[in-house]
């Protein structure tokens, strides 16, 4: 047995002894365009409800005993059609009876898994084209508690914080590889060799000196242009 099912053993077990009791249909999602829904009462007596969108409606009574362990054992009656017309069958006998092996076991549907009844290393039950779910009383896994993260104080999520950041910092390098350059780093320029650090930096007085060299020689130049000028020259000179 499906370990899953250790807390339905009490169910399983009634089934399997006295008989799958309740209203059984297909699981969710399975021949959404069809469904099969079989009732077992507990006077032994059932019914079979068959829809799809193409044969339409059908109902067929049956009548079922239970031969434990696990050996279901059902006669069919006639079949009714949607449409009310009765079949003409004969009453049904103990060499016209069907008998399964049936089991209960897990079977994954979209939304969730299920506790199904089927026939015995089958995926079916009986000859439907579907497992059945019981619906009524309802026959599920119990709720799986939802897990809860231990709360975290603020120094432990500042850890992982700081210890993210190179990690984080090193990718993005990577991945950015080429498309921008990293930051240039400027460095002072180091002093010229057998000069001092004083004697490589000027001092204010040097510079006033040779920003007036500067205005000395702005000055001449006009004079200078004058004086190399012929149309500017006498017949004296």
């Amino acid at each position: 047995m499906d370990d899953r099912l250790a807390a339905l053993t009490h169910e399983v077990d009634k089934i399997m002894s006295i008989g799958p009791i309740g209203r059984w249909t297909n699981p969710p999602t399975t021949f959404p365009m069809m469904s099969e829904t079989v009732v077992f009462n507990p006077d032994g007596s059932g019914l079979i409800t068959s829809e799809s969108g193409m044969a339409g409606r059908s109902k067929q009574t049956f009548e079922w005993s239970m031969r434990p362990p696990g050996r279901l054992v059902m006669r069919y009656h006639g079949r009714e059609t949607w449409d009310g017309a009765p079949e003409a069958v004969e009453e049904p006998t103990d060499e016209d009876a069907a008998v399964y092996d049936i089991e209960i076991k897990i079977q994954g549907t979209e939304f969730a898994s299920w506790p199904v009844m089927t026939n015995r290393n089958g995926d079916v039950f009986g000859d439907l084209w579907c497992a059945l779910a019981r619906e009524h009383p309802p026959l599920a896994l119990p709720q799986q508690p939802p897990v809860i993260q231990p709360e975290r104080n603020l120094l432990s999520r500042l850890r992982d914080v700081l210890a993210r950041l190179p990690a984080e910092a090193g990718l993005n390098h990577a991945g950015m590889r080429g498309s921008s350059p990293p930051p240039r780093r400027w460095s002072a320029r180091p002093p010229a060799p057998n000069m001092s650090l004083d004697q490589s930096i000027p001092s204010a007085r040097s510079r006033r000196l040779q920003i007036s060299g500067n205005m000395d020689r702005l000055e001449m130049a006009p004079a200078r242009e004058a004086h190399d000028d012929p149309s500017t020259c006498t017949r004296a000179c």
